[in-house]
């Protein structure tokens, strides 16, 4: 997948060479939809994106988050009695889950590469898998072990099923054919070739006799099971397409495309029956429900959505989350409450202990920047790519006020007392605004400046802003608004800045990839922090002062020792770039915001 693969050899990387601590234990949100399937009673539907999702089809409430793998998950597969999932990961590895209580059963692991496809046998005993190491791997479910591998490919095996009478294994692959083995013996019965780019998805119809499959030709092909033969080329077009699925009787093929839509076709004449629209970005997943009454489509938009069989009408559209990248997330001082701000320009709280969205604040008309809590946890200061800083009540999701300023404001942070707002402007200076009044209280001049991120010192007598322009962090006296210290911190863009508890220390991070903590009061520079392999776009300070965290681009969050600079934990599982982070106010858990669309809950201690 295009907004994974960016990451994938930098995240891998980091669990081979570095090692990893712990997965997260929560994550909010849905991010890309890779993978989805429906329980054989139709009463459920698995996501595969950032975890793995359980989804109740009454309702379309995702009721339980499976966690474990360290990176997103590439494909789902109930078994055939419903009571166990397995899900494989670009972690390498292939887990199986209760359905029922969500603890993991088995972790199999043997893959040399990303796993791309797994599927029960029809009698459940069996799992397959398909890897980018270009083979398959059969799996004894009860006990986990290696059955035997399967190889014959000569790139990656992108896709891997079962035929209905358990007998056959048919595989895709990015080698531009389909191969059709022996189930038991493991021996290769044919290959059938005539696509001209990597095949990514085959399915089986119900008596066995097709063989469908697309690839990133445009093409959906269907072949004869038993001879290999070409019978049918349902599409031919500019649009790759990325899974097909058919419906539980045979006669109708649906396939997912890279503009989100959804065709439909008849499998005997070859016509298409319609098109169903709705997505905007790459529809990744597609399948039936057991039943035959409904098609659903999971995309990278992290919207899933079902149509009804026969008038095609859009049943339902789903996004739990945000359907964009998440710039940033805060935690409510009770420890009870997530704040987190994104680019489809909504700021969403959730219930950190149920994993449930309580509301969708609005307002904004671009990317948010910036969120903050009032130490009472009743207020909410945003600040957005549209210029306005804003203050909302928590409860009622209500705009308190709107800052009035000759300037354009991007960023803004409430001061630990809650009783004043500062943000840089466009027109270089930083504004400081009472927080109960929006009454404009003074101004800090920091010379040629455009300043990127701020923090208050705890007790809300100093501010620390870091600079998009000369790379310095300048110092404040916020009563008096003397520039204390201007630092030449790092060698680019400043871009994050955070003052330790007690104050006698701050730390910055930079486009630079380095983080550096420096001395309050004198502004010498105490230790320089490298690890990440991008830019470090967050750092907070813990409770107790005692532990760093980071996020940066290359979608890892490094925890680092404060007294001694060591790093400590490597914390993996985001999909693309961590944007912010912070602690919770009991320095147990870690949040993280990304632009795969998701929030993270790391245990830490």
């Amino acid at each position: 997948m295009r907004w994974l693969k960016e990451l994938t050899i930098l995240l891998v990387i980091a669990l081979v060479v570095l090692g990893f601590t712990q997965s997260s234990i929560k994550t909010l949100g849905m991010g890309p939809v890779t993978s989805i399937a429906f329980s054989p009673d139709g009463k459920y539907m698995a996501a595969g994106s950032i975890a793995v999702h359980l989804i109740d089809t009454n309702t379309w409430q995702v009721i339980r988050t499976f966690e474990g793998h360290k990176l997103p998950v590439f494909s789902v597969s109930f078994s055939p009695d419903g009571k166990k999932l397995a899900s494989g990961s670009w972690d390498r590895s292939i887990k199986l889950w209760d359905v029922a209580t969500g603890k993991e059963i088995l972790t199999l692991k043997g893959h040399k590469d990303e796993i791309f496809s797994v599927a029960f046998s029809p009698d459940g005993k069996v799992l397959v898998s398909a890897s980018a190491d270009e083979t398959i791997k059969l799996w004894n479910v009860s006990n986990g072990n290696e059955i035997r591998t399967l190889t014959g490919h000569t790139e990656g095996v992108s896709h891997v099923v079962f035929s209905h009478d358990g007998k056959f294994l048919v595989s895709s692959s990015g080698d531009k054919t389909i191969k059709v083995w022996n189930a038991s013996k493991g021996s290769l019965v044919r290959t059938i070739t005539g696509h001209e780019g990597a095949v990514y998805h085959v399915a089986i119809s119900k008596d066995d006799k097709l063989i469908a499959s697309c690839s990133d030709d445009g093409t959906v092909r269907l072949w004869n099971m038993k001879t290999g033969k070409l019978e049918k080329t349902l599409e031919s077009g500019s649009q790759m397409i990325f899974a097909i699925s058919f419906s539980p009787d045979g006669k109708v093929l649906a396939c997912s495309r890279e503009d989100g839509t959804v065709n439909v076709w008849d499998v005997a004449s070859g016509k298409q029956i319609v098109q169903l629209t709705g997505g905007v970005s790459y529809a990744y997943s597609v399948t039936f429900s057991p039943d035959g009454k409904l098609i659903a489509s999971g995309s990278e938009d992290g919207s899933i959505r079902v149509w009804k069989v026969g008038n095609w009408e859009l049943s339902r559209e789903m996004h739990y989350g945000s359907n964009a990248p998440v710039r940033v997330v805060a935690a409510s001082p009770d420890g009870k409450t997530i704040a987190s701000g994104s680019d489809d320009y909504k700021i969403r709280l959730w219930n950190i202990e149920t994993n449930q969205l309580i509301r969708t604040i609005e307002g904004h008309t671009s990317t948010l920047n910036t969120i903050s809590f009032s130490p009472d946890g009743k207020l909410l200061v945003s600040a957005s790519d549209d210029g306005t800083v804003r203050v909302w009540e928590v409860n009622s999701a209500r705009l308190v006020r709107e800052l009035k300023s000759e300037q354009e404001h991007f960023y803004a942070v409430m001061s630990p007392n809650g009783e004043l707002i500062a943000s840089p402007g466009n027109l270089i200076d930083i504004e400081l605004w009472s927080t109960s009044t929006g009454q404009l209280l003074r101004t800090l001049k920091g010379g040629f400046e455009t300043f990127v991120c701020l923090s208050f010192s705890p007790d809300s007598k100093l501010l620390v802003a870091g600079s998009n322009d000369s790379y310095v962090v300048n110092v404040w006296n916020v009563e008096t608004g003397k520039l204390i210290h201007s630092i030449p911190a790092h060698d680019r863009s400043v871009t994050t800045v955070a003052f330790s508890p007690d104050g006698k220390t701050f730390a910055s991070g930079s486009h630079d990839k380095t983080i550096k903590i420096w001395e309050t009061a004198t502004g010498k520079m105490i230790a320089t922090l490298v690890g990440h392999a991008s830019s470090v776009t967050s750092v907070c300070f813990s409770p107790d002062g005692k532990t760093l965290a980071a996020g940066s681009l290359d979608g890892t969050i490094r925890l680092w020792d404060v007294s001694s600079g060591k790093e400590i934990s490597l914390l993996v599982g985001h999909g693309e770039a961590v944007n912010s982070v912070c602690f919770s106010p009991d320095g147990t858990l870690l949040f993280s915001a990304s632009f795969d669309r998701t929030v993270k809950v790391w245990k830490v201690k």
